[in-house]
């Protein structure tokens, strides 16, 4: 699903950054591949996180293209 990157289309959310800390509640990034949403922290200067990250594929071509196979066997 992800190579060498993950190909986004649109980022939307909101964050607020204090004392070099991001916390957000609503990260969403739509790609072709598939749609990333997270809430949480990240630490900038610690280098540290603490996100809860769901990935939900899309449904794309080779979804039918595999639906096509089943139904002609």
């Amino acid at each position: 699903m992800f190579s060498k990157g993950f190909e986004f289309d649109k980022i939307t959310g909101t964050a607020d950054i204090k004392q070099g800390v991001i916390i957000t509640n609503n990260l969403k990034i739509e790609g072709s591949s598939a749609i990333v949403t997270m809430a949480g922290q990240m630490d900038l200067l610690n280098e540290t996180q603490n996100l809860r990250v769901r990935i939900v594929p899309t449904v794309g071509n080779s979804v039918a293209l595999i639906s096509a196979l089943v139904a002609t066997r």
